[in-house]
């Protein structure tokens, strides 16, 4: 399983590699700092930050990332703060 994050400093996938045949492969898009997962692509989907996929092919998977600006920080502080 290979797994490459877009962009390339917008975090890091854990979990890739060589996998035994038939076995569960569980793949972890951490974001850097300042950026935010939005999902996976390839020969996987979804927006979960964690995916489990089958190792039974070659599989070729991306997490994709965006940079999330000051104003989003803010706004996102002040729903939490509930004002």
């Amino acid at each position: 399983v290979t797994a490459t994050a877009s962009p390339a400093n917008g975090g890091a996938v854990s979990g890739a590699g060589s996998h035994q045949d038939g076995s569960s492969v569980t793949l972890i898009a951490t974001p850097a700092q300042g950026y935010e997962f939005t999902g996976w692509s390839g020969d996987a989907s979804g927006s979960s930050g964690t995916i489990t996929l089958t190792a039974d092919a070659a599989k070729s998977v991306t997490a994709s990332f965006r940079v999330v600006t000051t104003e989003e920080v803010i706004h996102s502080l002040f729903r939490w703060l509930g004002k």
